[in-house]
């Protein structure tokens, strides 16, 4: 789904009306390159302080910051020419443009007109006014495109954004949303701009979470197309890969709880289970949550912590008596240890059903015994899914065995009245 951007209004400082009418080059001078930037003459302007900058005999001259902001100008009109002939003067004008910045700040005091006229008032809020010029326009253009789903246009421009304010976080996010957008998705960008917003520090845990989530996707995707070892192999790096970034977020926004999730999959899907246990107990502590306890369940049960599973089963169940897939994972485990037993001891009888050893007997009454804690959660599911024919079934069998021959008798006349299985 497309993304909301940010939108951003703003007002041009400057204004450049473009002439094409260029002339030779006689002499490099700077004042020529204000003259020419000033008419729109840009080719005659740049070739001016580029040629001015580049005489040995004026070293002395540019250790002041005149004809670096100058400079800073003529490029700074270059990239927002609309006319190819100005626009292509240069590769990399945004470049061009910062570094000539840097060398004002380099060479001159923030009391200095030049300095002032080059970065504007050292306050709060205030931003160099050629840098602010270059920031709304390129955002506009990038809002512009981004509603008009020319989202390559606009992850573009809002890279232009970068160069001339490197920290604008509201650009990141875009691009990684645009990226995201794309078909297919730019997976370099995402990861690269993900990188981005981490690095700089940004107050919320949306650059580990996009990050941790591609490569999810990816893992994902293997683990659906999956045809060998290499693949398997390839999906595991990614769930590892995205585990690694999962665990990063975590530790900058530890009460994040997508984070944990994602924390929790990746265990998961990486067969680390007592890992998995571990942060979904302190997800469940955090915040008493009936999938939370579920799924804690089904984890402990893997690990044949009967005792504990069958406890996260009765947690999620107190907190919804209708949870249907609790009722029946914890009615199923009781279930299936008490047919093990009931097998187990039929290998103690002899041919006409006598019990052979005491030991027979006790597995016997302990198989009858799960059977028991396990009626009332297919009791429960039967009422929540009265038209589920397995579930009759396995009543049937327990009621068997416990001699509950009332039951057995009513559980027969229902699964009479219900369809054979695939009718």
């Amino acid at each position: 789904m497309k993304n909301f951007v940010l939108s951003f209004i703003y007002i041009t400082a400057f204004c450049f009306a473009f002439i094409t009418n260029a002339q030779e080059i006689k002499k490099p001078s700077e004042f020529k390159a204000i003259d020419f930037l000033n008419k729109g003459e840009l080719d005659m302007a740049k070739a001016h302080i580029d040629g001015y900058i580049a005489e040995p005999k004026n070293a002395k001259k540019l250790t002041k910051g005149k004809p670096w902001l100058t400079k800073a100008k003529v490029y700074s009109a270059i990239a927002l020419a609309e006319d190819e002939k100005y626009a292509s003067l240069s590769d990399n004008p945004l470049e061009e443009v910062m570094s000539a910045l840097d060398k004002v700040k380099e060479y001159e005091k923030e009391s200095t007109q030049t300095y002032m006229e080059a970065f504007g008032p050292q306050l709060p809020g205030f931003a160099a006014p050629i840098v602010d010029n270059l920031y709304g326009a390129f955002f506009n253009k990038a809002v512009d495109a981004y509603n008009a789903d020319d989202l390559e246009t606009s992850i573009e421009n809002f890279e232009k954004v970068l160069v001339v304010v490197p920290t604008d976080t509201n650009s990141v996010l875009n691009i990684i949303n645009a990226a995201y957008n794309l078909e297919p998705a730019d997976e370099a960008k995402i990861r690269t701009y993900c990188q981005k917003l981490i690095d700089l520090n940004y107050d919320k845990p949306t650059g580990f979470k996009y990050l941790a989530q591609l490569d999810l996707n990816l893992a994902e995707e293997m683990r659906a197309e999956a045809e060998n070892a290499a693949d398997s192999a390839k999906m595991l790096e990614f769930y590892a890969a995205a585990l690694e970034t999962v665990n990063a977020g975590r530790k900058a926004f530890p009460e994040d709880q997508d984070l944990q999730t994602h924390q929790i999959n990746c265990y998961i899907r990486l067969d680390k289970t007592d890992e998995a246990i571990a942060s979904l107990e302190d997800a469940v502590a955090a915040k008493p949550d009936k999938q939370l306890y579920f799924n804690l369940g089904i984890l402990y049960d893997r690990t044949d912590n009967f005792e504990k599973s069958a406890e996260k089963y009765k947690k999620a169940i107190e907190l919804d008596p209708d949870y249907y897939d609790a009722n029946f994972n914890l009615g199923a485990m009781y279930f299936t240890l008490g047919n093990k037993k009931i097998v187990a001891s039929g290998e103690h009888k002899d041919m006409n059903g006598k019990f052979t050893s005491d030991e027979g007997k006790k597995l016997e009454e302990e198989g009858k015994d799960l059977f028991g804690k396990a009626v009332p959660y297919f009791e429960k599911i039967t009422q929540l899914e009265p038209k589920e024919r397995q579930s009759y079934e396995i009543l049937e069998r327990m009621f068997y065995y416990l001699g509950e021959k009332e039951k057995l008798a009513a559980v027969r006349k229902q699964l009479e009245a219900l369809p054979e299985a695939g009718e």
